[in-house]
């Protein structure tokens, strides 16, 4: 029981270790964003606080869509799945089509 206790446990805790590496936003790839929002665009302090923020939304409303996909659990699974197909195309759709203008430090505007 005790070794089967070991194996789970160093089994999480590397999973748990590569994966705080992966985490795009606050892991290993975050290092060259910085480095990009900083050097290239002259990033100041309110518009990495930005970036951040805006970077940090999925995690902090990931459990609204959990909620949602509980919702909608009782539709069959193909319909789930277009319908998630549909939100993830409308949301790339939107993020390619929508530019970003900075008039001031302090204000950033969405355009299409």
């Amino acid at each position: 029981m005790a070794l089967r206790n070991l194996k789970t446990e160093i089994y999480l805790g590397s999973l748990f270790f590569l994966l705080s590496f992966a985490s795009a936003v606050s892991g290993l790839p975050s290092i060259p964003v910085q480095y990009l929002l900083k050097d290239d665009f002259h990033a100041g302090p309110f518009e990495m606080a930005l970036f951040g923020s805006w970077a940090w939304l999925p995690l902090y409303f990931g459990f609204c869509f959990s909620i949602f996909r509980d919702v909608i659990r009782s539709l069959k699974e193909p319909a789930y799945i277009v319908i998630g197909a549909l939100i993830a195309g409308g949301s790339y759709l939107y993020v390619a089509t929508t530019s970003v203008h900075c008039q001031s430090p302090h204000s950033a505007s969405f355009s299409t």
